[in-house]
C-alpha cells in the first residue's frame, strides 16, 4: 500500500516538499517532545556561547568579541568557536524566549536544509524520485542521528546541513563549468566555515578524491579558476571570523594540545573500534555502538561499489561520474577513519586536531546517500531491477534504519525534559565556563577573589557602569599602586585613569591589573577590537551583501524567465 502511494505521487509538486517537512518533523520534533535531549558537556558549552550570543545582541553588539559570563571573569570562546549554530539559536532565542524551543526550532531548520540540499542534489542527477530518497536516508542515516540524540553534536549537526548544496553547486561547476554556479557554491561553503572547523576540515580533504573525478576534463581550467574565485569569496565571506582565529588563537587555552588532541599517546581511535588498543571495558558501550553505525553506513556504499565494477553505464555519462565520485570519495572517508590510517593520524598534528577520526561519520553518511540513491536510479534504468524492486528495497532500508534511530533516541541515558532544559540552561549564568575557553594565561585562582575591583590598601570603590565591552568606576584617594580588576586579562582591552591612557597588565592569577595614581581616580575600560579585525569584518559585510544580492538577482531573473 505504501508503495503504490508513493509511485502514484512521486511525481506531484507537492509530494517532495512534503516528505522533506514530514521527515523533518519525524526525527527531530518528535524525538525531542518525547525523549528529550542528552545532557553533555558540548551542550554546556553551546549554551555559553548562546547566552554569550543573545545577551550581545539585545545591547546592540550584533557580533560581540567578549563574553561577559563565567561568573563575571569573561571568557573568549565567541571569538574562536564557529558562530552560525549558536548564533542562530541567540536569534531564535530572542524571538521565542524559550530556550527548549529554541534549540529544537534550529535543530528542525538545520535538518530541514540538508534534507532539501540533498533532494537537490542527487534529483540533479536522477530523478525526484531518488532524490526524495536521498533526503530521507539523509534524515535518518544513524550518525546524522548520533550528532543529536547520542553526542550532541550541534554545530557539527548544523555544518552537515550545508555539506549537501556544497556538493550539489560543486558538482554542477565540475561537469558544466558556469559562471553562474560560483557564487551558489560559495554560499553553502562560508556557512560550513562558520559552522564547524573540524567537518569543513574534512569535507575539503574529500575534494581531493572528489573533483579529480567529477570533473570534465575538458574544462579543467576554466573549472579551476572558477574554483579558485568562489574559494576567493569564501575567504572574503568568513574574513570577520578566521582573521580572529589566525591572529590570536595562541591566546586561547583551547590552542594547548591537552584541550584538542587527548588521548593520542595510545594512539588514534580507530574503527573497529572494539579492537583498540587499550583498556575499553568504561567505553564499551559507546565504542560497540560507533562500529554498529560505521557498518551500516559502510553498507550504503556496496551498491555503488557493484555499479562501477559491473558499469552499468558507459563511463561519460555525468550521473556516472558523479556516483564514482560520491562513491571513492566515501570510501576515502572510510579509510581515514580505519586502522589502515593509523600512522596518518599518529603522523600529522592537523589530523589530530580534528579530535575523532569517527567524525569523518558525517561527510561519508552524506556521500554515501549519494551513492545508494544514484546507484539504486542506475539499476532500475539499465533493467537489472524494477522499480518497483527499488522501492520496496528503499522502504525495507528506511525501516531497518528507522529502528535504529529509535533505539539511539531511547537508548541513550541523561535525557532531559523541555522543562529541565530550560532550567539547565538558565543556571548557566551561575556557572563557569569551561577552562579550555578561557584567556591561556586565566587561573582557576582568580575565583578566590570574585570583589570586581580590588585595592592594595584599602581605597574606596564605586563601581559605574560594567558591560560586556565598557567597564568604569572610581576610586578613592590613597596611596598610589596597582588594582585588580576581576575581569580576565586580554590584549584588546584599553584603560583610561582621569581620561589618561594607561597599559593594563596581568596579575598572576589572569585578571587585569592597572596602575591608580593618589588622587581620586576614575577609571575606563573598552574591549576594543584591531584594526584589522574592523577591516576584516566590513570585508565580510560587503561580501555578504554581493552574494545574496547575487543571489536575488539570478532568483528573480529565472522567475522572469519561467514567466
Amino acid at each position: 500500500m505504501l508503495v503504490e502511494l508513493i509511485k502514484r505521487n512521486c511525481e506531484k509538486n507537492w509530494f517532495a516538499p512534503g516528505v522533506i517537512l514530514a521527515v523533518s518533523v519525524l526525527t527531530v520534533v518528535l524525538p525531542i517532545w518525547l525523549a528529550g535531549l542528552r545532557q553533555t558537556i558540548d551542550m554546556r558549552s553551546h549554551l555559553h556561547f548562546v547566552h554569550a550570543f543573545r545577551d550581545g545582541i539585545s545591547v546592540g553588539d550584533l557580533y560581540p568579541g567578549w563574553a561577559d559570563d563565567n561568573l563575571g571573569f569573561g571568557s573568549v570562546g565567541i571569538r574562536f568557536y564557529p558562530p552560525v549554530s549558536d548564533y542562530f539559536t541567540a536569534l531564535l532565542h530572542l524571538v521565542t524566549g524559550d530556550w527548549h524551543f529554541a534549540f529544537t526550532l534550529a535543530l528542525f531548520t538545520w535538518m530541514l536544509i540538508g534534507c532539501i540540499g540533498m533532494y537537490l542534489f542527487v534529483r540533479e542527477w536522477s530523478s525526484s524520485v531518488y532524490g526524495i530518497l536521498a533526503s530521507v536516508l539523509f534524515a535518518i542515516v544513524p550518525y546524522h542521528f548520533a550528532q543529536i540524540y547520542r553526542f550532541f553534536l550541534y554545530a557539527e549537526f548544523a555544518g552537515l546541513a550545508a555539506v549537501p548544496f556544497c556538493f550539489l553547486y560543486l558538482t554542477r561547476l565540475c561537469r558544466r563549468g558556469k559562471w553562474g554556479d560560483v557564487i551558489p557554491l560559495a554560499i553553502p561553503c562560508s556557512v560550513l566555515v562558520l559552522s564547524h572547523i573540524p567537518l569543513t576540515l574534512m569535507t575539503a580533504f574529500s575534494l581531493l578524491v572528489y573533483i579529480p573525478i567529477a570533473i570534465d576534463r575538458r574544462l579543467w581550467k576554466k573549472v579551476s579558476l572558477q574554483l579558485i574565485c568562489s574559494g576567493i569569496l569564501v575567504s572574503a565571506a568568513t574574513a570577520f571570523f578566521w582573521i580572529r582565529v589566525v591572529t590570536e588563537l595562541s591566546w586561547v587555552a583551547h590552542s594547548d594540545a591537552k584541550y584538542t588532541v587527548a588521548g593520542y599517546e595510545r594512539g588514534p581511535l580507530l574503527f573497529p573500534y572494539l579492537l583498540a588498543g587499550h583498556d575499553i571495558s568504561y567505553e564499551y558501550p559507546i565504542l560497540r555502538h560507533l562500529d554498529i553505525v560505521t557498518v551500516l553506513t559502510v553498507m550504503l556504499l556496496v551498491l555503488g561499489i557493484v555499479t562501477l565494477l559491473i558499469r552499468l553505464t558507459r563511463n561519460s555519462t555525468p550521473t556516472f561520474r558523479v556516483l564514482a565520485a560520491a562513491t571513492c570519495s566515501a570510501l576515502f572517508g572510510v579509510f581515514m577513519f580505519s586502522k589502515p590510517s593509523e600512522l596518518l593520524w599518529s603522523g600529522l598534528s592537523i589530523l589530530q586536531r580534528l579530535q575523532y577520526p569517527w567524525r569523518w561519520l558525517a561527510v561519508v553518511s552524506v556521500l554515501a546517500v549519494v551513492s545508494i540513491s544514484l546507484s539504486l536510479a542506475l539499476f532500475v534504468e539499465a533493467g537489472r531491477i524494477s522499480r518497483r524492486t527499488a522501492l520496496y528495497g528503499a522502504v525495507l532500508l528506511i525501516v531497518g534504519f528507522a529502528v535504529v534511530d529509535i533505539k539511539q533516541v531511547h537508548g541513550t541515558p541523561f535525557h532531559i525534559s523541555g522543562a529541565q532544559f530550560n532550567n539547565f540552561a538558565a543556571e548557566m549564568r551561575s556557572e563557569r565556563v569551561a577552562e579550555h575557553w578561557w584567556p591561556s594565561w586565566a587561573k582557576a585562582e582568580a575565583f578566590e577573589t570574585t570583589e570586581r575591583v580590588t585595592t592594595t590598601d584599602g581605597r574606596t570603590v564605586e563601581v559605574g557602569a560594567w558591560g560586556n565591552k565598557r567597564r568604569s568606576f572610581s576610586v578613592g584617594e590613597g596611596e598610589s599602586g596597582n588594582i585588580r580588576v576581576a575581569t580576565f586579562y586580554y590584549p584588546h582591552w584599553r584603560a583610561t585613569v582621569n581620561g589618561r591612557d594607561v597599559a593594563v597588565g596581568r596579575y598572576a592569577d589572569g585578571t587585569m591589573e592597572l596602575p591608580i595614581p593618589r588622587e581620586r581616580s576614575e577609571v575606563e575600560l573598552r574591549f576594543t577590537e584591531p584594526l584589522l579585525n574592523t577591516i576584516a569584518s566590513w570585508l565580510s559585510v560587503a561580501t555578504w551583501i554581493l552574494l545574496l544580492g547575487s543571489l536575488a538577482v539570478r532568483f528573480r531573473f529565472s522567475e522572469t524567465k519561467s514567466a
